[in-house]
This record gives structure tokens, sequence and C-alpha cells, in this order.
């Protein structure tokens, strides 16, 4: 073999080696990278897991605030009848309200009417009965003073009755 050749062949077995070593420390990165990616897939695997888990707690919890949303709503619409029928009581009620006031203020004008002609008639009574009270006054007086005439005159018949030329007249029968 000549010195080419020889050359060529070392050249080829320098190639050869360095093949192998390239592909032997391609084969270990490969290795090592597909070891990483084992791994790192397995963890992957395992967070995959872990959101799945707490996926289905927050679809579990969403159906549960869903229940909830549900619930309170009813509850909201209940509680805005029940207002809403409270509301309508109110309005019947101040409706109720203002139109006793307007009669309490009718009745008190009224009152107010009748008690000025109730004071005004017992002025008018106590006028009258000041009025009367003064004439039974005159009236006792002409009384008492037709009395003491009637007891004159009865003296002065009796007297007259006496006298013996009067005693048989009618007018001196009872006396």
């Amino acid at each position: 073999m000549s010195a080419i050749g020889t050359s060529i062949n070392v050249g080829m077995v320098a190639l050869i080696v360095v093949s192998l070593v390239g592909t032997a420390g391609a084969t270990v990165v490969y290795q090592d990278s597909a070891d990483d990616l084992r791994s790192q897939n397995e963890e992957l695997r395992s967070q995959n897991e872990e959101l799945r888990t707490q996926l289905n707690a927050t679809r579990s919890d969403l159906e549960d605030a869903r229940e909830q949303v549900d619930t309170l709503e009813s509850r909201l619409e209940t509680r805005t009848q029940d207002v809403d029928q409270v509301t309508g009581e109110l309005e019947r009620a101040e409706s109720e309200l203002s139109a006793t006031e307007e009669e309490l203020d009718r009745t008190t004008s009224e009152l107010q009417q009748a008690e000025d002609s109730k004071n005004e008639t017992i002025e008018n009574l106590r006028s009258e009965i000041e009025n009367l009270e003064g004439r039974i006054r005159v009236l006792e007086n002409e009384n008492e003073n037709l009395r003491n005439e009637n007891s004159r005159l009865e003296s002065d018949l009796r007297s007259l009755c006496s006298d013996e030329e009067n005693e048989d007249k009618a007018e001196c029968d009872d006396y």
C-alpha cells in the first residue's frame, strides 16, 4: 500500500473513529435528551393530572355557585314580589291616609263651625236668659205690688163690710 493509500486508510479510519465517537456522543446526548424528555413528559403528565383535578374541583365549585345563584335569584324574585306587594299595600295605605286626613280636615272645619255656632247660640241664650230674668224680676215686683194692692183692697173691703150699712150686700158675704 502506498503512502497515499495508507494516508487514505488512516483518514478513513480517523473519519470512522470520529464518526463513531460522534455517533456515540450523539447517542449519549440523545439518551440524555430522551431521559430529560421522559422526565419532563412525566412531570407534564403529573401537572396535567393536577390541572384536571383542579378543573374538576373548579367545575364542581362553579356548579355549586350556579346553584347558589339560582337559589338567590329565586329568593330575589320572591323578595321582589314581596316588595311589590308591600309597595302596593303602602300606596293603598297612603291613599287611605290621605283620604282620612282630608276627611279629618273637613270634620275639623265642620266641628269648628259647630263650635262657633254653639258659642254664638250660648251667648244668645245667655242674653235671652238675662232678659227673661230681668222680666221675671219686673213681674215679681209687679206681682208683689198686686198682692199688696190686693191685701189693701181686701182690708178696705173688710172695713167697708164691717160697716153696718154694707153688711147685707152680696160682696160682703164672705167677710
